[in-house]
């Protein structure tokens, strides 16, 4: 079963993996864009073309982010906006019964579970498949059956010659 639930499929990791590295690359790139005349030049010069700062009005990083903000204030609040109201939605979904993502992702990891293990019962299988659904037990499951192998042995009793009664 450990190892039908893959927490390693791309499918499953793709929009996680994209948010998680696209948030990233974005915040540590703003900085310079935002600080560093060369890179906030070089961004405006090709993807912007605002009128670049006077001489004398740019010297400073702070100064160079006054004349940066200007054109990265609209699409950062425009993307912090957006972010605020899937946030918001997301969290009234859940509040009417429905399931976020992560929910839905479970959901479909114990029904696909369960399906491939008709011969026991559903509803266990299927919540056993949701619970585990970013995880891999494979490693847990054969520890645990070692164990248990070990205590069965330990627990057979051992041929002992028979005493008389008396």
């Amino acid at each position: 079963m450990g190892a039908l639930i893959d927490p390693n499929d791309p499918i499953i990791e793709a929009p996680h993996k994209v948010a998680i590295y696209g948030a990233l690359i974005t915040g540590w790139v703003s900085i310079p864009l935002l600080f560093h005349y060369p890179s906030a030049s070089l961004f405006n010069h090709y993807l912007v073309t605002a009128a670049p700062p006077e001489i004398g009005d740019a010297d400073t990083c702070l100064e160079v982010g006054m004349w940066a903000w200007a054109w990265m204030e609209p699409s950062t609040g425009a993307l912090s906006f957006f972010l605020l109201c899937m946030q918001f939605a997301r969290e009234q979904s859940i509040a009417i019964g429905g399931d976020s993502f992560h929910g839905r992702l479970a959901e479909w990891q114990g029904k696909r579970l369960a399906a491939a293990y008709p011969e026991y019962d559903y509803k266990i299988v299927h919540a056993y498949g949701a619970i585990r659904a970013h995880l891999d037990d494979t490693n847990d499951l054969l520890r645990e059956q070692l164990e248990i192998e070990a205590l069965l042995l330990k627990a057979e009793p051992e041929e002992s010659p028979a005493v008389p009664e008396r």
